[in-house]
């Protein structure tokens, strides 16, 4: 893996844009679990996915830039360094998750837990990195295969053998990419999926 390679893996993948890949994955593999939209109310629903879970948390990353409470680089290599802006995005996570469960009668069970679980992962993050750098990329791969797994396991998506895969090998490319910039330690890259898997998977369970 070269140096290129690995930066634009760690971009297209970073754990802010999980959320919408996860969503479409749904989409096109769980229909018999989704409510019937048309096309324009499924991209409806992406587009709220993308505006809460990724745009403003980037925007809001921007903001503590320009204003000088963000130091260091957008990379955040320090420990430190993700813990305010971890923060901000634990708490647009939670009300993501708020505003799915309570104010939009037209998303269904499925796609609350999901979230869900989510916004609780990130608090997760958060709260473990107060005191340890765990590899943010690696929980976020690690958790979009525990969700689809968990999925799979309660025979809500029909046919879930490639989506699976895909992501076991997207999360080993996303994973080498991590250590070969030196971005983490391999502790930090193994724990921080160890804990995405077994978190989302179970965390799943409980909620459906």
């Amino acid at each position: 893996m070269n140096y290129r390679l690995a930066q634009i893996l760690s971009i297209l993948f970073q754990p802010l844009l999980m959320p919408s890949f996860l969503y479409l994955l749904l989409w096109g593999f769980a229909a018999p679990s989704l409510p019937a939209w048309d096309s324009s109310s499924a991209l409806l629903v992406l587009g709220l996915v993308f505006l809460t879970t990724c745009l403003i948390p980037v925007i809001s990353l921007f903001a503590l830039k320009v204003s000088g409470n963000l130091s260091g680089s957008f990379f955040m290599k320090d420990r430190k360094q993700r813990i305010v802006p971890f923060i901000f995005i634990s708490l647009y996570y939670v009300l993501t998750a708020y505003l799915f469960t309570s104010r939009l009668f037209f998303v269904n069970e499925l796609l609350i837990a999901c979230i869900s679980v989510v916004a609780a992962l990130i608090v997760l993050l958060t709260l473990i990195t107060f005191w340890w750098k765990i590899s943010a990329h690696s929980m976020a791969m690690g958790g979009s295969i525990g969700l689809l797994l968990s999925l799979q396991s309660q025979q809500m998506m029909a046919d879930m053998l490639w989506p699976v895969m895909g992501m076991v090998v997207l999360a080993g490319a996303v994973m080498t990419a991590r250590l070969y910039l030196k971005a983490h330690e391999p502790a930090e890259v193994w724990v921080g999926f160890g804990v995405g898997l077994i978190f989302c998977f179970f965390g799943l369970q409980y909620l459906l």
